[in-house]
């Protein structure tokens, strides 16, 4: 009878236990960080102003926290309607039935793939005029 030697099954399963233990630790054992994608911050969105009246134009500024940044565009979603701009501003005209209205924006780098865009949720109140 043939005996077997297990000696040769032990690095194969050294290896493998040190692959799956890698694995699942990340990135950190080695002294990196974990991927994480740079996000544009959105600081706030202000409507001013805020009630308007009906027929009245208010202006929705989004400020985030570069500013600066002449690459960035906005997408205005108000409502059944899309704008982009890019400037951080847009005019809006209230429509004629009041009540609250909830929009958003969206921050966008188009030149900068791995910049994520990021979105605000905003409300504006329109009420009667009289």
């Amino acid at each position: 009878m043939k005996r077997l030697d297990i000696s040769v099954f032990i690095p194969p399963l050294l290896a493998t236990g040190l692959v799956i233990a890698l694995l699942f630790s990340g990135c950190d054992s080695f002294g990196g960080d974990e991927y994480r994608p740079k996000v544009t911050e959105i600081l706030e969105v202000r409507a001013e102003p805020n009630p308007v009246a009906v027929g009245d134009t208010a202006v929705f500024t989004c400020v985030v926290e570069d500013s600066a940044d002449t690459t960035l565009s906005f997408v205005w979603f108000l409502g059944g309607k899309l704008d982009t701009t890019r400037t951080n501003q847009i005019k809006w005209i209230a429509p004629s039935d009041t009540g609250t209205y909830n929009y958003k924006v969206q921050v966008n780098r188009p030149g900068d793939a791995s910049v994520q865009s990021t979105q605000e949720r905003f409300t504006v109140t329109v009420t009667d005029n009289n």
